[in-house]
C-alpha cells in the first residue's frame, strides 16, 4: 500500500510517499534527483515505528533537499520534439504575446520576443496543461471500465516513477509522458488505476493490467528502452 505523509507545518510541510517492498530489508529513505522523498517498508505493520523515525531524520531530509534545489544549467533545447510519437519542430516566430506558444501543422512555435532562458519553462507549462487533458480523458474513460473512482490527478516532474497511487485515490503523473507514444500514457494511467483495486504487483495486479490494456508489454519494455531519455530532452 502506498501512503502519503505530511511532514511538519503547512507551508514548509514535506509530503513523503510510503511505500511497502517485500525486498527492503529495513526502514529507509530515499531522496531523488528531483526533491521527491519516499520511505521504504519491510512491513505494513512498521508504520508507527517509520513515522517516529522520519521525525528524527527530518533535519536530515530537509538539509538534503535544500542542496538538491541549487540550481543547475538546463539542456539545450532541441529543435525538434515529440508530442505522442509524432515529431514536431521548434520555430521561433514573430506573434503574439499573449499567446507565447502555438502547436499547429506539426510545428511548436514560440514566440521570438520570449528569453532563450526561459523558453523550456514556456514549453514544459504548455506540454503540462495538454497531458493533463489527455490523461484525464482517457482515466475517465478507463475508471468506467474498472468500476473505481479516483479522488484527483496531478502532474508532476518525477525522476523516479512514470506515474503513482495513493491509499486515498490521487493518481500523479509525469508530464514527459507526452514525450513518448500516445500507449505509453495509455498505459501508465491504466497501471495506476489497477492500483485502486491491487495496491501491489502481484501476479492479480498484472493479470488486471493485462486484462485492460493487452498491450501493456510493449509499452513498458519502450519506457525500459527509451525513459531515461525523456528526462534529458527539456
Amino acid at each position: 500500500m502506498i501512503q502519503i505523509i505530511k511532514l511538519g507545518e503547512e507551508p514548509n510541510a514535506l509530503e513523503i510517499t510510503t511505500k511497502v517492498s517485500l525486498r527492503a530489508k529495513r526502514i529507509s529513505i530515499r531522496i531523488s534527483p528531483n526533491n521527491e522523498v519516499e520511505l521504504v517498508l519491510p512491513d505494513a505493520s512498521d508504520f508507527n515505528k517509520a513515522y517516529l523515525f522520519l521525525l528524527e531524520k527530518e533535519l536530515w531530509i530537509r538539509n538534503k533537499l535544500r542542496k538538491l534545489k541549487a540550481p543547475s544549467p538546463k539542456a539545450a533545447i532541441p529543435k525538434k520534439l515529440s508530442i505522442f510519437g509524432q515529431e514536431h519542430e521548434l520555430i521561433l516566430q514573430n506573434h503574439s504575446i499573449n499567446q507565447p506558444i502555438k502547436i499547429v501543422n506539426n510545428q511548436i512555435i514560440v514566440s521570438h520576443v520570449i528569453a532563450d532562458s526561459v523558453i523550456s519553462d514556456i514549453i514544459e507549462l504548455h506540454f503540462r496543461k495538454l497531458i493533463k487533458i489527455e490523461i484525464e480523458k482517457y482515466a475517465t474513460l478507463k475508471a468506467r471500465e474498472l468500476k473505481v473512482k479516483y479522488s484527483r490527478i496531478t502532474i508532476r516532474d518525477t525522476t523516479s516513477r512514470w506515474g503513482s497511487c495513493s491509499s486515498s485515490g490521487a493518481l500523479s503523473f509525469s508530464w514527459r509522458l507526452i514525450l513518448a507514444p500516445r500507449s505509453v500514457m495509455e498505459y501508465v494511467v491504466v497501471h495506476e488505476l489497477c492500483h485502486l483495486i491491487e495496491m501491489n504487483h502481484s501476479h492479480k495486479f498484472w493479470s488486471l493490467v493485462a486484462q485492460i490494456y493487452p498491450e501493456h508489454k510493449t509499452a513498458r519494455l519502450w519506457l525500459k528502452k527509451h525513459g531515461r531519455i525523456l528526462h534529458q530532452i527539456i
